[in-house]
């Protein structure tokens, strides 16, 4: 260990309880053993935490990168919207003819079953409301229930979002809580 340094530190009761529980537990010889610890702990977040905010950068500077966007090509857009209703129009699962209720599911009803479900999921894992997860994520909060519900199906930019929150949620909600800070720094 190098030169030491005495510093004093200001903790809430509730820290400060915790600490003398730690060296009163035997886990810690000290209180200052308990607050290097932590220390190490903090410091070792921030790396993983800027590493892979470098990683994300890099991510989006190949995306920049990788040229800009095409010129809108109305037969492509007509293309594209035939083949959405033509999801919403084939049949997945024909209805049971026995079963007066029954109704046929249409293949984009699947797909949005599929996102709907996985957004359940993430949500559940996060320990989240609806409500508090779309305010977490800066989202509205009516248009992320009609994904969650299958109601709706999400645009492929928000589909894109919400991979990356899959993959990255505590990363995703700073990056979206500081996007909301610097809107709102600029708007007065």
């Amino acid at each position: 260990m190098g030169s030491v340094q005495k510093i004093s530190i200001a903790l809430t009761d509730e820290l400060a309880t915790d600490v003398q529980h730690a060296v009163a537990s035997g886990d810690y010889a000290t209180t200052s053993e308990v607050i290097r610890d932590a220390l190490r702990h903090w410091k070792h977040a921030r790396e993983i935490r800027a590493a892979k905010l470098a990683d994300l950068r890099a991510a989006w500077a190949e995306g920049i990168a990788s040229g800009g966007l095409e010129p809108l090509d109305p037969e492509k857009i007509k293309a594209a919207g035939r083949a959405r209703m033509n999801k919403e129009t084939t049949i997945a699962i024909p209805a049971d003819p026995d079963d007066l209720g029954d109704f046929d599911v249409s293949v984009a009803s699947v797909e949005r079953g599929h996102v709907a479900r996985a957004l359940r999921m993430l949500r559940a894992r996060l320990g989240l409301t609806k409500d508090d997860f779309a305010a977490r994520y800066a989202m509205p909060a009516e248009e992320y229930a009609g994904y969650e519900s299958g109601f709706e199906r999400p645009p492929e930019a928000v589909l894109a979002y919400l991979r990356v929150i899959v993959a990255e949620p505590e990363m995703t909600a700073g990056v979206a809580e500081r996007a909301a800070e610097w809107v709102a720094e600029r708007a007065t």
